[in-house]
């Protein structure tokens, strides 16, 4: 299977439209032979015989106007996937978080930092993590990711490491309005 170029993967999300030559063409503001040898390569890399094929292609890899793709890689994930707001509210956790932890997501979402951070951060680092979080809400730790280990609890009382991936969400501004990250098993 070969890789396609900017132009091709161009010329395949309009031919995923179901568009003719003559459409795709007008579309792009390219001559329909331009059209043909494109769609023939694309055919040819992809090994696709079908209009049906090259769609199955593209929104396997591509996703385009569905997050279905990126929820399945998420549900799937073993890693703990989050969002927060700046104020440490879970918005989001992956249902990675009960096998992690013990917790089912509700027990945690939408409940105040004060109110879950006693449960899941280990007492030893949950003032590490209250300066942490406020160091990033306010910008002060800037706007590239970060990565740290942090000892967490799960539901049981029982202890684990982890690694921290997070970083946090801009609106257009630039303005920091959330929270991301990932959580992964050190053990």
């Amino acid at each position: 299977m070969g890789v396609l170029t900017k132009r091709e993967l161009s010329v395949l999300d309009v031919i995923v439209l179901g568009y003719t030559n003559k459409k795709i063409a007008l579309t792009l503001g390219i001559a329909i032979s331009t059209v043909e040898y494109h769609r023939a390569n694309i055919s040819r890399k992809l090994e696709a015989k079908s209009l049906a094929e090259l769609i199955s292609w593209h929104n396997a890899h591509f996703a385009i106007g569905s997050a279905d793709l990126y929820y399945d890689i998420i549900n799937r994930s073993s890693d703990l996937i989050w969002r927060s707001t700046t104020s440490g509210e879970y918005t989001f956790l992956s249902p990675s978080l009960y096998e992690v932890s013990g917790f089912k997501p509700e027990e945690l979402l939408n409940k105040k930092f004060s109110e879950w951070s006693p449960l899941f951060i280990a007492p030893e680092y949950l003032s590490w993590a209250i300066d942490s979080l406020s160091d990033r809400a306010s910008g002060r730790l800037g706007t590239d990711p970060l990565k740290f280990d942090v000892e967490l609890l799960r539901k049981n009382g029982s202890r684990y490491m982890a690694e921290i991936n997070s970083g946090p969400i801009l609106s257009d501004s630039g303005k920091i309005i959330g929270i991301q990250g990932i959580n992964r098993v050190k053990e």
